[in-house]
């Protein structure tokens, strides 16, 4: 009598999770986390619906929010 082997555990997906330039991970599944101005808690939204969970603001994307580069070294 031989036991049956269960099937393994499945490998976590890490084609979901990729690395920005700047050495940050961002998911392809449309969420993002970022700061709440109505609360001033850090939330987890979705792209689609950037709204808040516990006010119901507005949470503006932090790809929204950079800011330019600005090269000093530039010749006019």
């Amino acid at each position: 009598m031989t036991k049956k082997r269960s099937p393994p555990p499945p490998n976590p997906r890490t084609s979901d999770v990729k690395e920005d330039r700047n050495g940050t991970a961002s998911s392809s599944t449309g969420v993002f986390a970022a700061a709440c101005p109505g609360c001033l808690l850090y939330v987890i939204t979705l792209k689609t619906n950037p709204k808040c969970p516990s006010c119901n603001s507005i949470v503006p994307s932090p790809s929204a929010t950079k800011k330019p580069r600005i090269d000093l070294n530039a010749s006019l």
